[in-house]
């Protein structure tokens, strides 16, 4: 069945919107046996295939699950199992929903304005490179590795996560979220076949790979080593050959393999935020209508070194205070609150006459 309605395309036109729902029940097996009979795959089963059929997915997931599925296979050297497409195809129908389109956008986060300049960039790659793209067809060497990768590398706290989620939000493109513990699997191959189904979904969307490090570090040369090594190749593969956009973000940037290096195209760096950016933070979380919070001195809590996650913690505190207690917030009651923060430093004297932390 068909749904219309209007949307934002990555551009930022409006341009109608048809929506395929997921195929009926019949229409569904008619599918898993074309899909499964195009790959020359033999019989799963009819148990398999009933649980395969009871999943609400599109004929494009179908299909793509089912060259994912005899692709690891092949790889690993062993025998398709049609139980292992099936737990496949229950893993990706159950996140199906979970990918949802941002409302967060770019300039709600405070960045440095070399970071900015940079994340404006990005998002032009992003919009313009399938266009530019075609426009080049047949000209550029290679026909792949022109994905839009961004590596984002600092502390926690300092706003990544942030960013991965305005960049979602500004292209009108889901968010498919995901770490570690969310692609290793506990059979083999499986963690190899979560990677694959992962940078195959249908349509376009940012995947962002949190705490890469766990997952991109660095190969080694022995044994034990074994499988994350081959875990890391497909990794690398699937990026290098994706139509999404893909976001990195780790704490630990120098413990990832060097062969991720060559596949970034935008290597941001995200370091404590200066006085002019901590001073947005502060404002964006003491709101206005709370009372006493639009008589909260600025210019004085901006000085404290901390970092945007810091920030977010130290003004919810102090405005559960302010309730608890029936009074005002007060500048004297956010620095409290921001002097418990572990990222506070060394005290000195500011340009309006407090003793702050370094900043």
């Amino acid at each position: 069945s068909l749904r219309r309605g209007q949307s934002d395309d990555p551009t930022g036109r409006r341009v109608g919107e048809i929506t395929l729902e997921p195929p009926c029940e019949s229409e569904r097996r008619l599918w898993w046996v074309s899909a499964l009979d195009a790959v020359g795959a033999g019989p799963v089963g009819d148990g398999v295939l009933q649980r395969l059929v009871a999943l609400a997915l599109h004929p494009e997931q179908m299909m793509a699950l089912t060259f994912v599925w005899l692709e690891a296979s092949a790889a690993d050297g062993i025998e398709a199992d049609p139980e292992a497409l099936a737990l496949l195809a229950q893993e990706v129908s159950a996140g199906s929903d979970d990918d949802e389109i941002p409302q967060t956008r770019l300039d709600q986060v405070a960045l440095s304005p070399e970071l900015t300049d940079r994340l404006a960039f990005a998002l032009s790659a992003c919009r313009e490179g399938a266009g530019l793209l075609k426009q080049l067809e047949g000209s550029l060497h290679g026909g792949y590795g022109h994905a839009v990768v961004l590596l984002l590398s600092g502390g926690p706290g300092l706003g990544k996560t942030l960013v991965a989620e305005g960049l979602a939000g500004e292209l009108r493109l889901p968010l498919t979220r995901c770490s570690g513990a969310d692609i290793r699997g506990m059979y083999y191959g499986q963690s190899e076949s979560r990677i694959r189904a992962l940078f195959r979904k249908p349509g376009r969307r940012v995947v962002f790979l949190d705490e890469a490090d766990g997952l991109l570090r660095a190969r080694r040369d022995d044994s034990s080593s074994h499988i994350d090594s081959r875990l890391v190749n497909v990794l690398l593969e699937e990026i290098e050959r994706t139509k999404h956009v893909v976001v990195l973000a780790t704490n630990r940037p120098d413990s990832l393999d060097p062969a991720l290096a060559r596949r970034i195209l935008f290597d941001l760096r995200f370091e404590l935020p200066g006085p002019r950016e901590r001073r947005a933070i502060w404002a964006g979380h003491l709101p206005g209508s709370f009372p006493g919070a639009s008589e909260v001195d600025l210019d004085s809590v901006k000085y404290i070194p901390l970092t945007g996650g810091g920030i977010k913690n130290a003004s919810w505190r102090a405005l559960l205070r302010a309730k608890r207690d029936g009074v005002p917030l007060s500048t004297t009651l956010v620095l409290e609150e921001a002097a418990c923060e572990p990222f506070a430093a060394e005290v000195v004297t500011s340009p309006v006459g407090r003793n702050l932390p370094e900043g």
